[in-house]
């Protein structure tokens, strides 16, 4: 299935919304803070541990209230105001929501490479 066209799905159906939190959790940019994370408490490294698992727990966070409550929110504004239909508002925030998505995960990227 083609990227776009599963964030379109994922709009529709919350339940892909959730199974692509899950899986990124378990092999995405989360697993890999979350597998730090324990490395660090194995080392006895209890501040790294908390500052991993602290940033992984915002990332969730962040990504969560972007599928969740803003992606809604914007989608019904732009049918609401710009009188778009629902396809288009559906497309448009499937893709602002993929782009700050990964806007954000680069700048947990770059706090995992340069603090962590």
């Amino acid at each position: 299935m083609e990227l776009n066209m599963q964030d379109m799905v994922a709009q529709a159906h919350p339940i892909y919304s959730i199974g692509s939190i899950i899986f990124d959790i378990i092999y995405g940019r989360t697993g890999g803070l979350l597998k730090k994370a324990y490395d660090y408490g194995q080392a006895d490294n209890y501040q790294q541990m908390v500052l991993c698992g602290l940033l992984a727990a915002i990332y969730i966070a962040f990504v969560v209230a972007m599928i969740f409550a803003i992606g809604p929110w914007v989608k019904a504004l732009i049918v609401a105001k710009f009188a778009a239909s629902p396809f288009l508002a559906m497309t448009l925030t499937g893709v602002g929501t993929k782009a700050i998505n990964c806007g954000f995960g680069w700048i947990v990227d770059a706090i995992n490479r340069k603090i962590l």
